[in-house]
């Protein structure tokens, strides 16, 4: 891929992995911001519910509709995975798989949580974008989802994938997009995965390219209509999970219904933990950080300790509680130990207090492996 002229003004496709606030990162996370979905598709607008389409009626794209810029000339190229295989789509000739940008003390996301198959060249650029919920599609799936979609400027409907198993609700504009973001969005919205978890979707373009909304809706669902599951199913049993940071590795035991997952950066490694919820609650999330340049302890919200074991060496959790940006109660724990010239820190994040008692019993089975 060429230098891109702006490496960034996609980057408001970068949406956050859902998580429990936006403040309570935790030593050593990531500030995991629940859905900041860009202005032009607020998750959270208010408004009369989208009322849910007969099943079968699909959005379709209106005929002789004028071109989305450059990119409706573009042919659609080979299929290409998305969340190292969770999902498959096409996009234009000549995109590829590239990280979304991250600053220079980060490093990119686990291509398992959130990936982008990405073209740019020139004035012209397209991005898709997709990030694993970590979530289940419960009873009420249906309502919350199109609920989270409601936005100005745009309507919920069924989008036709590739495959009949693999549903799509969508936020498609109806209006031309600010583009004040540097991003104009061309379609936000859920799939549900066969294996019945959620995954996050996302189309966007330079607002210079975006000319003509029927044209530009058109060119999503000829996007969206490739989409299918991939060969990659998550590992979500219970049983023993291999957990590497660089050459230390380690064994842990989970419960059904947890997943691992890997960030690796230049001189640290993240291991997530999360437990899968029903959509729209955010995952709990044990998460472990090593480096060699851990933050400053944070003790604000601290209540309690409690003794426990991290990677296989005796540990004193912090537990606590601290309030969302809703000022719903979010429920933590904290620890750290020393691995030779490294530091794990470590952290939880959950809703549901049960849930950080699942994690800490995780975090007590690690052990070295042989």
């Amino acid at each position: 891929m060429p230098t891109p002229r702006r490496w960034t003004t996609l980057a408001a496709l970068s949406i956050a992995l859902v998580g429990c606030s936006g403040s309570q990162a935790g030593d050593g996370a990531r500030a995991d911001a629940d859905a900041v979905i860009p202005p032009a598709v607020s998750a959270t607008s208010a408004g009369p519910s989208t009322p849910p389409a007969a099943p079968g009626a699909y959005a379709t794209a209106k005929p002789g509709a004028a071109p989305c810029g450059a990119l409706t000339a573009m042919k659609l190229g080979t299929a290409k995975p998305l969340l190292a295989g969770r999902l498959m789509v096409r996009s234009v000739e000549g995109a590829g798989d590239v990280p979304l940008p991250y600053d220079v003390m980060s490093a990119p996301d686990a291509p398992t949580d959130r990936s982008r198959v990405y073209y740019e060249r020139g004035q012209v650029g397209l991005a898709v974008v997709a990030t694993e919920r970590w979530q289940r599609a419960g009873a009420g799936y249906d309502t919350a989802v199109r609920r989270r979609l409601e936005d100005e400027g745009g309507e919920v409907v069924d989008v036709k994938t590739g495959d009949p198993a693999l549903p799509m609700v969508a936020w498609l504009p109806t209006e031309q997009p600010s583009g004040a973001s540097g991003t104009s969005f061309l379609l936000v919205g859920y799939v549900k995965h066969p294996d019945g978890t959620v995954q996050f979707i996302q189309i966007g373009t330079f607002p210079e390219q975006f000319t003509d909304v029927d044209g530009c809706r058109a060119l999503a669902l000829s996007i969206a209509a490739t989409l299918t599951p991939g060969k990659r199913a998550l590992e979500s049993g219970a049983g023993t999970r291999d957990i590497a940071f660089f050459d230390k590795k380690f064994k842990a035991t989970v419960p059904d219904g947890w997943v691992v997952s890997t960030q690796p950066g230049p001189d640290f490694v993240v291991v997530r933990i999360r437990e899968l919820s029903e959509f729209p609650e955010p995952a709990p999330e044990l998460g472990i950080a090593l480096t060699d340049h851990p933050p400053s302890p944070n003790k604000d919200g601290v209540l309690s300790t409690q003794p426990g074991k991290l990677l296989g060496r005796p540990a004193t959790w912090d537990l606590g509680q601290q309030s969302n940006r809703d000022n719903k109660p979010v429920f933590f724990a904290r620890a750290r130990v020393t691995l030779a010239r490294d530091v794990a820190d470590a952290w939880v994040n959950t809703f549901v207090p049960d849930a950080r008692k699942r994690a800490l019993a995780i975090a007590d089975s690690m052990v070295a492996a042989p």
